[in-house]
């Protein structure tokens, strides 16, 4: 494997985590053996619907680490099939946070924002998403609900300066397509993370890719590392192990431009040395696919960023419950 993930103590967690929750499929074939493409097979009017867990926690300095966990199920619902593209529909319903409970105003109401539309997803012929068609209406109803969300912080006593400068935040983090699709479509983004791959059962395939960057702009370059698990042919499943490691040096440089162009925008002095040295992002999955569909069954994705030792880690967990016309 040419980009082994960092020995960090995040990613032991996160294999220990997506073994004991995607669990064992067979034994895992000889390296002779075909190749397996994995391709969604779906048809138009088809529902799948989805119970999503995500987690994140943070140990930021000077404070106590913090964990928030929230649940939703969501529906992908096929709206047109053609031999170049699919569109589906791509709604989050029920959206609960577990913890910290009682949740704070902001976290309740950053998850209802996630949900405000449903998403015109644009997938290829073999699955893999390739954009939100709806994004600027997406984004017009999400920019609405932020500032009903500014008042409503401001109603529940915090200052008008500091709400408006949360829902600046929020807002310029969805002021682009890519920030719209980020926010609302990552989901969809990681739940067809597989489709259009061939895999080499007993062996790893390697894809170019790319990993979203905590500063924005551009993606962080980072190749992805599918190794079949295990594969049982009486039941017709296949677990996949996924993983990417950024490139770090570019995603340093990538900050240190956010950073520099927030100080020119405040019109404030800019001192690179002030800056962190390193910056780490990493994502280790593991996906049960039923090869029928090229649908997963279950999966669980996990994120870490690592700021010189400031970690956060994004996880999710997904299973189908349900698939109909």
């Amino acid at each position: 494997m040419r980009y082994p993930l960092p020995r960090r103590r995040g990613a032991q967690l996160w294999a220990l985590v997506v073994a004991c929750l995607v669990g064992s499929a067979g034994t895992v074939q000889a390296q002779d053996a075909n190749p397996i493409d994995i391709r969604v097979k779906l048809r138009e009017g088809e529902r799948i619907t989805l119970q999503i867990i995500n987690e994140r926690s943070q140990n930021l300095p000077g404070q106590a680490p913090s964990k928030t966990k929230s649940a939703a199920i969501a529906s992908a619902q096929v709206q047109s099939i053609s031999q170049t593209d699919m569109i589906l529909r791509w709604a989050r319903t029920g959206g609960r946070i577990l913890e910290p409970n009682p949740p704070d105003l902001f976290a309740v109401r950053m998850l209802e924002l996630e949900e405000t539309s449903p998403l015109e997803l644009e997938l290829s012929a073999a699955g893999m998403v390739l954009g939100v068609r709806n994004w600027r209406e997406v984004q017009a109803a999400m920019q609405t609900r932020v500032e009903q969300l500014i008042n409503e912080l401001v109603r529940g006593g915090a200052k008008p300066e500091v709400a408006g400068a949360l829902g600046s935040r929020v807002k310029e983090s969805i002021s682009t397509e890519a920030g719209v699709d980020k926010l609302t479509a990552d989901d969809a983004y990681i739940y067809f993370g597989l489709s259009g791959r061939t895999v080499q059962p007993g062996g790893t395939s390697e894809y170019a890719g790319e990993l979203v960057s905590p500063f924005g702009g551009d993606r962080v370059p980072a190749p992805i590392v599918l190794t079949v698990k295990a594969d049982d042919a009486a039941k017709g499943t296949i677990t996949i192990r996924s993983e990417q490691k950024a490139d770090e040096a570019e995603a340093r440089r990538m900050m240190v431009e956010f950073f520099k162009r927030s100080a020119k925008e405040q019109g404030k002095p800019f001192d690179e040395a002030k800056l962190p040295k390193t910056v780490a992002i990493a994502t280790v999955a593991e996906y049960l696919i039923e090869l029928e569909s090229g649908l997963p069954l279950k999966l669980v994705h996990g994120r870490e960023v690592n700021v010189d030792g400031v970690v956060q880690v994004d996880t999710t967990a997904m299973q189908r419950v349900a698939k109909q016309l």
